[in-house]
C-alpha cells in the first residue's frame, strides 16, 4: 500500500466509542482491523483497475485530512445550515464536518415503530443487528474507499422501520462540511433496514457550506423488507476543492421498491457507486441521476445491479451536462444469473456536452446467464441540436435563452421524478441557477451545436 494513503485516514480506534462496554469496544476494534486488512489487501485504487481506469486521484493523495473532533468548536452561522432544511417539516438529523449537532436536528416526533438513532445508540440497544451489517461483507469488499468507511468512521445513524409503518414526513440527513482553514474528512455510516410494508422517505444530503478542501466518505447499507417500498434521494452539492465518495449497498426482498434519485454537482471529484442486490422475486429498483458539472469537476457513476431471483426488474437513467474541462464516466454491470427468469431491465446514460473540452465516457455492461428475459442498454453524447436552436430562434429567441431553455429541458426529465415537491421546486431553482452561470460564461457564437 502507498505511503501517502496513510496519514489522511489514520484514525484512532480507541477514543470513538469509548463509553460503551468492553465487549462492543473490542468488537468494534476488531471490525476495524479487519476492514483495514481488506483496505491493504485491496490497495489503493490506480488507473490499472478497470472501474478505476479513468479517475485520476492524485489530487487526493496530495491533501493531507484531518477528522474533526467533538471538542472542536464549530462557528458558524445558523441561517448557513438552516437555508438547508425542509422547511415544511420533516425529521432531520444534522452532521457538521462528521460531527451530530443536536442544535439542528429534530427527529422527536416520529411514528410508532420508527427507531431512529446515532450509530453509537444503536451498537449499545440493537447490538447484535448492528454488528452483523457492519461485518456484513467486509472480507469480500471490492471497494477500497468501503474498507476506508469501515475502520474510520466516527459517527453514523442507524434507522430502523417496523413491519406496515408509514412514514409520512422525510427524513432528512444533512451532513455539512464547514472550514477555511484546514482540510477535514469525514466518513458518515447510515444502516437502514426497511421492515416488510412500511414505507418511507429519506434524503441524503450533503453539502460543503464554505469554500474549503474537504473529504467525505460515505456508505449506505439498505435493507428493504417484503413489500416495502424506499424513496431515497441522494443531494451533492460541493465547493470547487471537495472530494466526495459515496457507495450504496441494498438488498431487496421479495414485492420490494427502491426509488432511488441523485444529483451532483461542484466539487474536484465525485464517485458514486451502488450495488443493488435482487433477494426476492418481483422486486423493483428505479434508478435516476442528473449531475450538472463545470470548470473541472470530475464526476464517475458505477451501478451494479445483480438480478438473482426471477423477475425483477431495473431501471437507470443517468442524464450529465458538462461544460469547461468537466468529465463524467457511466459505468454500469447488470448481471442476471441463471435462475433470473424473467427479468427486465434497461440501462440508459445520456450526456449533453457544453464545450469542446468537455468529456463523457459511457459503459453500460449486461451479463446474462440466463435466457427467458428482456435486457436493453444504450446510451448517447453530444452537443446541442441545430433544429431544435434553430426552431427556438426562428420564434424570437436569442441563442442564449434557447440554449437554456433545451439545457434546462434535458434535465427536467430527472428533476420532474424527485418524489417530495417541496424538494422539487428547490432543486428546479438551484439548477435553472447552475445552468445560468454556466451559459453565461458561454459566448452565444461558441454554444456547439450537432
Amino acid at each position: 500500500m502507498s505511503d501517502a494513503i496513510k496519514t489522511p485516514y489514520q484514525v484512532s480506534l480507541e477514543e470513538d466509542y469509548e463509553h460503551q462496554s468492553v465487549d462492543v469496544n473490542e468488537w468494534l476494534k476488531q471490525t476495524r482491523a479487519t476492514a483495514f486488512e481488506r483496505f491493504h489487501e485491496l490497495d489503493f485504487p490506480t488507473k490499472k483497475d478497470e472501474a478505476w481506469k479513468y479517475a485520476n486521484l492524485n489530487p487526493l493523495l496530495k491533501t493531507s485530512f484531518s477528522t474533526a473532533t467533538k471538542k472542536e468548536q464549530i462557528e458558524i452561522e445558523p441561517q448557513a445550515i438552516e437555508s438547508h432544511f425542509l422547511t415544511k417539516g420533516s425529521h432531520r438529523l444534522t452532521f457538521i464536518n462528521g460531527i451530530s449537532s443536536p442544535q439542528f436536528s429534530s427527529a422527536d416526533n416520529l411514528p410508532e415503530g420508527v427507531k431512529l438513532q446515532s450509530l453509537a445508540e444503536a451498537l449499545v440497544e440493537q447490538p447484535e443487528w448492528v454488528q452483523a451489517e457492519l461485518k456484513s461483507g467486509l472480507k469480500e469488499e471490492l471497494n477500497p474507499f468501503a474498507s476506508i468507511n469501515t475502520f474510520s468512521f466516527q459517527e453514523g445513524v442507524c434507522l430502523t422501520i417496523a413491519d406496515d409503518v408509514v412514514v409520512d414526513l422525510p427524513i432528512h440527513l444533512l451532513f455539512a462540511g464547514v472550514g477555511k482553514d484546514q482540510s477535514l474528512a469525514n466518513y458518515p455510516r447510515v444502516i437502514l433496514s426497511i421492515g416488510n410494508g412500511a414505507k418511507v422517505n429519506l434524503l441524503f444530503d450533503s453539502i460543503g457550506i464554505t469554500a474549503s478542501s474537504r473529504f467525505s466518505n460515505s456508505l449506505l447499507d439498505l435493507h428493504l423488507g417484503r413489500n416495502s417500498r424506499l424513496d431515497f434521494v441522494l443531494l451533492q452539492r460541493e465547493e470547487a476543492k471537495a472530494f466526495q465518495f459515496f457507495t450504496t449497498r441494498a438488498r431487496l426482498q421479495e414485492g420490494a421498491t427502491l426509488d432511488y434519485v441523485g444529483y451532483s454537482r461542484g466539487g474536484e471529484i465525485l464517485r458514486n457507486e451502488a450495488v443493488i442486490d435482487f433477494e426476492g422475486e418481483n422486486a423493483f429498483a428505479d434508478l435516476r441521476f442528473l449531475s450538472v458539472l463545470s470548470e473541472k469537476t470530475k464526476f464517475y457513476n458505477h451501478i451494479v445491479m445483480n438480478h438473482k431471483v426471477p423477475g425483477c426488474t431495473s431501471r437507470q437513467l443517468s442524464k450529465n451536462i458538462l461544460a469547461d474541462k468537466a468529465q463524467t464516466e457511466f459505468n454500469s454491470l447488470v448481471s442476471v444469473f441463471r435462475d433470473a427468469q424473467k427479468s427486465d431491465t434497461d440501462q440508459l446514460n445520456r450526456n449533453l456536452l457544453l464545450s469542446d473540452s468537455a468529456r463523457a465516457y459511457s459503459r453500460p455492461q449486461l451479463k446474462i446467464d440466463a435466457d427467458d428475459v428482456q435486457c436493453a442498454h444504450g446510451a448517447a453524447t453530444g452537443h446541442l441540436v441545430g433544429d431544435e436552436l434553430f426552431y427556438l430562434r426562428s420564434r424570437g429567441i436569442d441563442k442564449k435563452l434557447a440554449s437554456f431553455l433545451l439545457t434546462y429541458s434535458f434535465a427536467d426529465e430527472v428533476l420532474n421524478s424527485i418524489p417530495f415537491p417541496e424538494l422539487r421546486y428547490f432543486l428546479e431553482n438551484e439548477v435553472h441557477h447552475e445552468l445560468d452561470s454556466i451559459l453565461e460564461k458561454v459566448q452565444p457564437e461558441n454554444i456547439g451545436v450537432v
